[in-house]
């Protein structure tokens, strides 16, 4: 399908607004055309597309999410005027300590940039700790809080993590909170961690999925059992000598 942009030739904003609402029709008759509808426009939730497009190609169907971003990647590309407004805030703390003795000198620097603004707020930590004298040793340690829109679908693919469809385009708000801890300039730790409304997912110091809970379901590779795990409605049970033993209870 080949599509133009629309002409907004008017002077008024109402007139203009007017013509956008004409070109809107004609794209969706255009739509309903192309892909053998009739020529009515689509009662709102009506698929747009099917499947067995042209040389066997699947063509997704239209949802409420895709429309809307089709129809804004198109309003904003043809726009004659833009007007966007933003607010920043941005602060920084900072706190030193040393030490002296005879074994050595002791210095600790700390500082917190915080930066706001419309769809969220992010703290990032820096905490540099170094000995100096009969022991050379620096432990450097960053972290960062992320509360608000952590990032959009399609630009990072949630569905893969989570087994959720979610509709691309859709802004993902929550938490991100992410630790890394060098030791003389070597990595000791380096992790992160999501919880959204989506669920809760936890990342290895590769950046990899490690596990996640979702759905009513919980995704781990391993599991150490303390005292006791219940599956149906069996128990079972670790003894003190490491061995376990399994009983029916009942559901």
């Amino acid at each position: 399908m080949n599509f133009r942009y629309p002409n907004i030739t008017a002077g008024s904003p109402a007139e203009q607004i007017r013509q956008l609402k004409g070109f809107l029709y004609n794209l969706v008759e255009q739509l309903n055309l192309q892909e053998g509808g009739s020529s009515s426009p689509s009662p709102a939730g009506t698929s747009l597309a099917r499947k067995g497009g042209k040389d066997g190609i699947v063509v997704p169907a239209a949802t409420p999410m895709s429309t809307f971003n089709q129809v804004k990647d198109l309003i904003i590309k043809s726009a004659d005027i833009i007007n966007a407004y933003d607010t920043e805030i941005n602060r920084r703390l900072e706190g030193k300590y040393v030490a002296e003795s005879d074994f050595g000198t002791y210095k600790a620097e700390t500082s917190q940039t915080i930066k706001e603004n419309s769809v969220s707020i992010e703290r990032a930590f820096s905490d540099l700790q170094e000995i100096s004298g009969e022991l050379e040793q620096i432990i450097a340690t960053n972290a960062y809080v992320r509360q608000g829109l952590l990032f959009t679908v399609g630009e990072e693919t949630l569905e893969a993590e989570l087994g959720q469809t979610i509709p691309e385009g859709t802004g993902i708000y929550g938490v991100e909170v992410g630790q890394t801890t060098q030791v003389d300039g070597v990595d000791v730790f380096n992790k992160f961690a999501r919880f959204t409304a989506y669920g809760m997912t936890l990342y290895d110091n590769n950046g990899n999925l490690s596990a996640y809970i979702t759905d009513r379901r919980l995704h781990i590779p391993d599991a150490v059992i303390k005292n006791s795990l219940t599956r149906g409605g069996f128990v079972e049970t670790i003894l003190a000598d490491g061995s376990s033993v399994e009983r029916w209870v009942g559901v």
